[in-house]
């Protein structure tokens, strides 16, 4: 029989491939085995390879008490889209404008629009 460590309601075994054991909002056991499990190399590294989207560039790394270890990820701008990113009202703006574009909210302008601004 393998030893049991409980982490919160997450329980696994040390010995083998964990077995997650969660209590879900309804007070229902739910059972799942990790997607993948990632073996240490004798560094104690982990290569995460094919498993990350290929356009994440770096992670966030926090360590919990109980030794398990959550990963953020992470992805770079260009350095001349920052100013978005620090002008809150510009990427407010950006997010509503788009919001308005999937839901077909749009205008089609008309060339004099065009023509004043050259204007």
């Amino acid at each position: 029989m393998s030893k049991l460590q409980s982490v919160g309601l997450l329980f696994f075994p040390l010995e083998k491939d964990p077995l997650y054991v969660i209590i879900n909002s309804e007070k229902e056991f739910v059972m799942s085995m990790p997607a993948k499990n990632l073996k240490l190399d004798a560094k104690k590294r982990i290569t995460l390879g094919k498993i990350v989207p290929s356009e994440v560039t770096s992670y966030d790394v926090e360590l919990k008490d109980n030794g398990i270890i959550v990963l953020y990820p992470k992805v770079e701008i260009p350095a001349e889209d920052l100013w978005l990113f620090q002008n809150k009202n510009a990427l407010k703006s950006l997010k509503r404008g788009l919001e308005q574009f999937t839901k077909g909210e749009v205008t089609d302008l008309s060339d004099d629009f065009w023509n004043e601004l050259e204007e």
